[in-house]
């Protein structure tokens, strides 16, 4: 069997490197990609170019570690069914799907080893519309300080204000009762 030449996939992906870490958002499948260290130096030297066995011994210089090919196939492994690697131009499996891949992985690894560590986390992310969604505004923070004051005279005077109008004057009102008579004068 040929030698499998894994090429990383690139469209629809935005990637994030924190300090080795890798984050993948996958805006195709909306899904949100978590590498460790090992995953993401495995997952950078996918270039469809560079044999397994020669990113084995990238990546385990890149860590400065020995050599792991039964690290560099998991890694293969999670990397594919997370949807990160392209499917070869010239089959309709993918690198580590064949049985021949599986095989040797199972024999290299163990089973319990293939499905036991995450070298790759994954979540589905929510939908546009209802990741826009948000809760109740929060309080209000506080003001911030004045700004300085310019120069006097320095921005120009506004227009003067309009004089107010009087209004019409109403009608009279009702005359009122008659009041009583005052006492009578001297005489």
């Amino acid at each position: 069997m040929d030698q499998p030449f894994p090429r990383a996939r690139s469209a629809g992906l935005t990637v994030e490197d924190l300090d080795g870490e890798l984050i993948i958002y996958d805006t195709e499948r909306q899904k949100a990609h978590s590498l460790n260290e090992g995953a993401a130096a495995v997952w950078q030297r996918c270039d469809g170019r560079t044999s397994i066995e020669e990113i084995d011994r990238a990546v385990a210089d890149a860590l400065g570690q020995p050599p792991n090919l039964d690290l560099v196939w998991q890694a293969l492994r999670q990397l594919d069914h997370a949807g990160l690697l392209e499917p070869p131009p010239d089959a309709a499996v993918s690198v580590t799907s064949s049985p021949h891949v599986r095989r040797r992985a199972l024999r290299q690894l163990g089973w319990a080893a293939l499905v036991g560590v995450p070298l790759v986390a994954s979540i589905a992310l929510p939908a546009t519309a209802s990741a826009q969604v948000v809760g109740p505004a929060g309080p209000a923070g506080p003001t911030g300080p004045a700004g300085a004051t310019g120069p006097a005279g320095s921005g120009p005077t506004g227009p003067a204000g309009a004089m107010g109008v009087t209004g019409a004057i109403g009608p009279t009102g009702p005359t009122g009762p008659t009041g009583p008579t005052g006492p009578v004068g001297p005489v």
